[in-house]
């Protein structure tokens, strides 16, 4: 019996007017009163997850910053892995050299040392940003929780980044476009394990839904992995069940398959 659900926000419950739709709606409410917990897990903020978790009305454990921030029932962060601060530095002056957007992020913002950053042609991020020129400051450094970079799969920039990078980092592609780097032991699976372990769960008991690569982790524990139709194939192959597209209501439809059955 599933007694929890995780979901990733964009792509997979968020559709690209950046809405969750009627039918996802009715689909989680009715989740909730049945008694199955609704757990957000996305690389947003935490400042953004908590819109969305607050818009829901869910309850229970969150995480955001791809699992690097865990948020507890009041809507306070209750675990955090900061990035180390010296990797963090090191990898803004190196995204500024190479000329890769990217945006730095910590509990409640998004900092970029650009007034208007590209990055913001693929994401709705304004809200919670924060210009900061010299972003390798000890206050940004010191606090962040993941970097995002705009960096397509294809850049031959991805192998240089990895190969200085990534013994200390973990990199995970969050689309063709996106990348989210966070500390080696942080991820959106340690995220779910935590909010698993808090909550008494078993990994039978918990169906995990996304649609990139970063959901891997994810779809391959939980006992239930859901993979969106707009999902690529590495993460549909690794699903027990392929949805229909994010736009198509994928949530909803896997929710009333294996939940409203």
């Amino acid at each position: 019996m599933i007694k929890l659900i995780a979901l990733d926000l964009d792509g997979t419950l968020i559709n690209a007017d950046q809405e969750v739709s009627i039918r996802n709606r009715e689909a989680i409410k009715k989740c909730i009163d049945m008694g199955v917990m609704v757990s957000i897990h996305t690389g947003r903020c935490a400042a953004s997850t908590m819109e969305t978790i607050k818009d829901l009305k869910l309850k229970g454990y969150h995480a955001s910053s791809s699992g690097a921030l865990l948020i507890d029932e009041q809507l306070k962060p209750c675990y955090e892995k900061r990035m180390p601060e010296r990797f963090v530095r090191e990898l803004f002056l190196t995204c500024r050299e190479l000329k890769i957007p990217f945006l730095g992020q910590t509990f409640d913002t998004l900092i970029s040392y650009e007034k208007r950053p590209q990055i913001f042609n693929y994401m709705d991020s304004e809200t919670f940003f924060n210009y900061i020129p010299d972003m390798t400051i000890d206050d940004v450094v010191q606090n962040t929780l993941q970097v995002t970079l705009i960096l397509s799969d294809e850049d031959p920039k991805n192998e240089y980044l990895k190969n200085r990078f990534g013994q200390d980092l973990k990199f995970r592609r969050a689309g063709k476009m996106f990348i989210n780097i966070i500390d080696n032991s942080a991820g959106k699976l340690t995220g779910l394990k935590k909010v698993m372990e808090i909550s008494g769960l078993k990994k039978e008991e918990v169906m995990s839904m996304g649609d990139t690569e970063v959901d891997l982790g994810i779809i391959n524990y939980s006992g239930t992995g859901v993979a969106m139709g707009n999902s690529p194939e590495v993460l549909k192959m690794a699903a027990d069940f392929v949805s229909t597209h994010c736009e198509e209501d994928g949530v909803a439809h896997a929710i009333e398959k294996f939940i409203f059955k």
